[in-house]
């Protein structure tokens, strides 16, 4: 599949994933602008923006969207959007409902 992509591209933009910086994204986003992160299966950003956190001294609070989660997920939403940190929503898949609230 790979040589087939690159053969009727031409080259290899489209087999290679793009290079990825959490500070390139931080400087794009504000309090107004979240981050998406669009993951393929097995992927988990986590460890990665809990290291990010940790040197912007923010504090990230984990949520897992889900059976029952909606709601947490709100109330920490109004509590980050009040103190600042940031909200690390996983699982978002499960919870559709919620996304369009959010």
């Amino acid at each position: 599949m790979i040589n087939f992509i690159i053969d009727k591209n031409g080259n290899e933009t489209f087999v290679h994933p793009p290079s990825f910086s959490l500070d390139s994204v931080y400087s794009d986003s504000n309090k107004n602008t979240p981050i998406i992160f669009v993951l393929s299966p097995g992927v988990d950003p986590y460890s990665q923006l809990e290291a990010f956190a940790r040197e912007k001294k923010v504090e990230l609070v984990p949520v897992s969207l889900g059976q029952g989660q909606a709601k947490k997920a709100k109330d920490k939403v109004n509590e980050g959007a009040k103190s600042g940190s940031w909200l690390y929503l996983a699982n978002c898949h499960l919870s559709l409902g919620f996304l369009k609230d959010l």
